[in-house]
């Protein structure tokens, strides 16, 4: 009796690597599902799966609207979203890895509209069309800016194609992409509002161990230039 409490007593606990659900937001012309449900252009998603095949972590994909990403991963255990922008408004709402993409933020004009706008104080009383839960929608709205709020940035890009706002604020990967969909010239480029990051956003309840095994894949990525590869 002595011999197996001692046993018990020295025999390591392993840890059970987490299965996680990664909830990809759907951006038109970038990541997308056919009407099988078969996901398509899905670069994003297959950079994730190396990340967490390399952490050791069982990893399960769905995609779905941006909102629906951002809800699920802030509401469910054990499922975190692709691409979520962090700021104060969101900091507290999840555990956060990366970041994995750094990108400018872009306000575009119709290019019918002459109307002189030199930077982002010039259009005080114009409305802007932004993405829903992002950090450009936060970040304007704290400012006092008047937006129009969209599931996606294709439906922001149709309202400035046909005059519905005045102006369009979005980061530029999911812009260009929109672009790419629609099959138009780019918008009328006013200036660039800085930069962004963009983070896999975790729920709380996943544990800090997952989180810190999944960073120290992306450090190393970032060391050896992986990272800057991506293509994202």
């Amino acid at each position: 009796m002595r011999y197996l409490t001692c046993l018990i007593a020295v025999t390591p606990v392993l840890s059970v690597a987490e299965t996680i659900t990664f909830y990809s937001p759907e951006i038109p012309g970038l990541i997308s599902k056919n009407d099988n449900g078969k996901v398509v252009n899905k670069a994003a998603v297959e950079f994730v799966h190396i990340i967490a095949s390399r952490s050791g972590i069982t990893d399960n994909y769905q995609v779905v609207p941006f909102v629906q990403a951002f809800e699920s991963a802030q509401n469910m255990k054990a499922t975190c979203a692709l691409g979520i922008g962090r700021d104060k408004s969101t900091e507290e709402k999840f555990k956060w890895v990366g970041p994995v993409v750094r990108q400018k933020i872009l306000l575009y004009a119709n290019k019918s509209d002459r109307r002189v706008i030199h930077n982002l104080e010039d259009a005080r009383k114009m409305t802007i069309g932004v993405r829903k839960k992002t950090v450009v929608a936060s970040m304007l709205r704290e400012a006092g800016f008047l937006l129009d709020e969209s599931d996606d940035e294709l439906i922001n890009l149709k309202k400035l194609t046909t005059h519905k706002i005045d102006l369009w604020a979005a980061n530029a990967i999911p812009a260009l992409a929109a672009v790419k969909e629609l099959g138009v010239s780019e918008p009328r480029l006013i200036t660039s509002l800085g930069v962004t990051d963009g983070y896999v956003a975790c729920n709380p309840q996943v544990s800090d161990e997952t989180i810190e095994k999944l960073n120290l894949v992306i450090r190393s990525m970032a060391k050896t230039g992986e990272l800057s590869k991506s293509g994202l």
